[in-house]
């Protein structure tokens, strides 16, 4: 009997509230304005920021009222809100400048923040800003330079550390210029990429990868060093990886739980086998076992599931002269350590082309792969493509261990189809999207 009272007490506290409760109406607020604009939010409010024609309003009521900002001073070219901290910083990029602006409090009061760059750095874009997860105050700044050296025009960068949010110091390399280096790029970003990280490190802890490039008098490569480097201290003092000695690193990338570098041991063929490496605590490096030789790995397309495995996208862009038959482009998918990769099943296109994939965080264990077909531009080639390639897109639901097409749900249009929507083996949604 108490039983049945208090389900009665708990099912009246749910129903009356409903009898009472008006139908939602959500509000409309139209926003004019002569230029095309972009518009971004702060995370869990009603505050909104964009950029019109050079100036930035905020809104504090869902773009109900706008002001605009009054602080800002320059030509205005990126709007960005911080990724990590999205619920009350965003950054303001001045063209070709290296001052860029900071809110904290979702676009209340800003404050100008200047990177010393040298005396021969011109901008020639604007400087771009990496966070971290945690500390607020530690930024890295990456700032794109055009330098003229010995009639050779080049595009190098200067990287900038600050660890109280308002004095930057200049990270210089480890891997020293020679007189014959030509370009010098530096790239850095810290070993915690996620609030969530797994890796082993202070707040303070930074990977960098230092770069000298040589041409000869046409302009052909002639020498090519490259070296990682940790530090643990804001990129003041630095430690190399022997494991990369007499190698060329080409990319590398911090995920959750692990830290992939891809290395070439032929410092001038471009098209010589890669090597992929993995590190669980930013210290030490274990090559990866593959299940073929690849060509073209390219990190931005790199994610890491759920459960710890990582998933890398092949793409087969252009061959050497003396192979006639690409590889093909596929997606490979490692154990939970990272250091055993089997290939997926289904990308079995022996063309060249772009893999893409796509593994949203909202959407735990789903993986969305396309295949984009492409031509062989750089050398000619073409006498393999005796059937049309076609674009391939599936996709998984249990972390790639089964793949299916994408159906289509539209019962209402369904004749204003090529194809029996009805059956997804023949007719499918082909989705050429591309990471992002």
């Amino acid at each position: 009997m108490i039983l049945l009272q208090v389900i009665c007490t708990i099912w009246t506290c749910l129903f009356i509230p409903l009898l009472n409760a008006e139908e939602f109406v959500p509000k409309v607020t139209e926003t004019l304005s002569e230029y095309s604009f972009s518009i971004k939010s702060f995370d869990d409010s009603n505050s909104l920021i964009r950029l019109d024609n050079q100036v930035v309003w905020i809104s504090s009521d869902s773009g109900e009222n706008w002001e605009a900002v009054k602080e800002i001073e320059g030509h205005i070219v990126e709007l960005t809100v911080d990724p990590l901290h999205g619920q009350d910083r965003a950054f303001v990029s001045i063209h070709l400048s290296p001052k860029f602006y900071v809110t904290d409090d979702r676009g209340k009061s800003w404050r100008a923040l200047t990177i010393p760059i040298s005396e021969n750095c011109r901008l020639g874009t604007t400087c771009s800003i990496a966070t971290h997860p945690t500390e607020k105050k530690y930024l890295i700044v990456d700032c794109p330079c055009f330098i003229t050296d010995n009639s050779f025009f080049q595009i190098q960068n200067e990287i900038y550390f600050t660890n109280d949010g308002e004095s930057f110091y200049k990270i210089e390399p480890s891997l020293k210029k020679k007189e014959d280096d030509h370009i010098t790029s530096s790239s850095c970003n810290f070993v915690k990429s996620s609030k969530d990280s797994d890796i082993e490190g202070n707040d303070a802890s930074i990977l960098c990868l230092f770069s000298n490039h040589g041409y000869d008098s046409d302009r052909h490569l002639s020498a090519a060093y490259t070296q990682l480097a940790l530090s643990t201290d804001g990129g003041k003092t630095f430690k190399k990886f022997d494991e990369f000695n007499d190698k060329v690193i080409y990319q590398y990338k911090i995920l959750k739980s692990h830290i992939i570098v891809s290395t070439q041991d032929d410092r001038y063929n471009e098209m010589s086998p890669m090597d992929i490496w993995i590190s669980n605590d930013a210290s030490t490096f274990q090559k990866a076992r593959l299940p073929a030789q690849v060509r073209h790995v390219h990190m931005y397309g790199i994610y890491e599931d759920s459960i710890g495995r990582i998933i890398i996208p092949i793409s087969t862009i252009f061959t050497d002269e003396k192979n006639d038959q690409p590889a093909p482009s596929e997606i490979l998918i490692s154990d939970s350590q990272g250091l055993k990769f089997l290939p997926v099943e289904w990308t079995i296109n022996p063309h060249f082309g772009y893999i893409d994939i796509a593994s949203p965080h909202f959407l735990e264990g789903t993986i969305i792969g396309s295949f984009h077909p492409s031509f062989d531009y750089s050398h000619n080639k073409g006498k393999y493509n005796k059937k049309i390639a076609r674009y391939e897109t599936k996709i998984s639901v249990d972390n790639g261990l089964t793949w299916s097409n994408l159906k289509v749900v539209d019962e209402e249009n369904a004749d204003s189809f090529p194809c029996d929507i009805t059956r997804p083996e023949r007719c499918s949604l082909q989705n050429p999207f591309y990471s992002i």
